[in-house]
């Protein structure tokens, strides 16, 4: 609920990379990597539709579904465990947070209770005017088209 809004105040100091993968393992068959999701089959197939709409966000449905059975699919997902695998320290749950490419305990609680907060806290350049008065009052619901 916190990033959006965090996001759509601070889009100038913050970069965001979403990583679908969470506690899913990967073995090569030889062919393609195949993946098993701590949540099934399913949370397996919402990972690779949002990889796909991660990579090619104006991508057709009819197109996802050839994605996520063909080498393009198969390739963001191996891409998308590479970087969970290789985090330093090595992720214990999800939503798993980096600032600056590193984790804390401290820093994910900081970034669970308000993102908002410690993004400004954090950031070393001229702080943007959301940053410099009182925490605002983020609104919780959005539409959009």
């Amino acid at each position: 609920m916190q990033l959006f809004p965090t996001w759509i105040l601070l889009m100038d100091i913050m970069n965001v990379t979403l990583v679908p993968y969470g506690n899913a393992q990967e073995k090569f068959d030889g062919k393609q990597w195949q993946f098993t999701c701590q949540h099934g089959e399913e949370e397996c197939l919402g990972n690779m539709i949002e990889c796909l709409k991660l990579y090619e966000p104006t991508v057709q449905w009819e197109s996802i579904v050839t994605c996520v059975k063909g080498d393009q699919g198969n390739k963001l997902m191996h891409a998308n465990a590479q970087l969970t695998d290789t985090l330093k320290p090595a992720h214990q749950y999800v939503p798993w947070v980096t600032l600056n490419r590193e984790h804390t305990d401290a820093m994910q609680d900081k970034a669970m209770s308000s993102l908002f907060n410690l993004v400004c806290s954090t950031y070393k350049g001229e702080k943007p005017v959301a940053c410099t008065g009182e925490t605002k009052t983020k609104p919780t619901t959005y539409c959009m088209n």
